[in-house]
């Protein structure tokens, strides 16, 4: 994707409104961890330091809609949930583009099951994508002639588009398993090429400082600063 939103079909999204709204809901359960733990946003903004860039500043809120669960234990008895079921925030990147974002999972059995949606609005262009349609692609060009204008479905299932022509001929889609494979691939040929892989561990320290400073902020209603390397 950052092959695409960077070249000037959409413009540069740095002048524009970036939005990422995204709800991401499991299954609800009893499992809870203590405190606050935005861990399925690690996932919305893991996808935006790759497709936009890296984040300055974050400020955000969170809300437990459910309350009490049964336990794992013992389904009969109910017990606290100690975990937040919902972060909204918005983030400042250091190129200058406006991120919204929000996270949700388990309270919400009706709707999306796994929307893991993002749009990228540029001065030129849009870009969305939504993960319970991983293989279609949407874009919107503001260069088009009037009467054609608006949103297109692209399916990105061609040889040319990414680790897609490893697999099926052009039109026969791919699934979520695929997806791994394509991890595990780019992790073997980086040992075989002796190549740093990508994304390493330095990315996931820079994903975690982002979810340290939602914590904070859903603490105390400020804007808090990134920690950078």
């Amino acid at each position: 994707m950052p092959e695409i939103s960077a070249t000037s079909c959409i413009g540069g999204p740095s002048i524009t409104r970036t939005g990422f709204p995204t709800r991401l809901h499991h299954a609800s359960g009893a499992w809870t961890r203590p405190g606050r733990e935005p861990s399925t946003a690690a996932h919305i903004v893991d996808l935006a330091h790759y497709v936009v860039g890296p984040i300055d500043a974050i400020t955000g809120s969170a809300k437990t809609f459910i309350t009490e669960r049964p336990s794992v234990d013992d389904p009969s008895r109910m017990e606290p949930v100690t975990v937040d079921d919902c972060f909204a925030f918005l983030a400042r990147f250091q190129n200058g583009v406006t991120g919204t974002f929000e996270k949700a999972r388990g309270w919400q059995p009706a709707g999306q099951l796994n929307y893991n949606d993002w749009e990228i609005n540029g001065t030129r262009g849009s870009l969305a994508f939504n993960l319970e349609r991983l293989n279609e692609l949407q874009v919107f060009f503001s260069d088009d002639p009037v009467e054609h204008r608006g949103w297109r479905v692209i399916n990105v299932t061609d040889g040319q588009h990414p680790y897609v022509g490893a697999w099926w001929p052009s039109g026969h889609i791919i699934g979520w398993e695929e997806s791994h494979i394509h991890q595990i691939a780019d992790f073997l040929m980086a040992i075989e090429n002796d190549q740093p892989c990508t994304p390493g561990f330095a990315v996931g320290v820079q994903n975690q400082a982002v979810l340290d400073a939602l914590v904070e902020s859903a603490g105390s209603g400020r804007w808090v600063d990134v920690a950078q390397e």
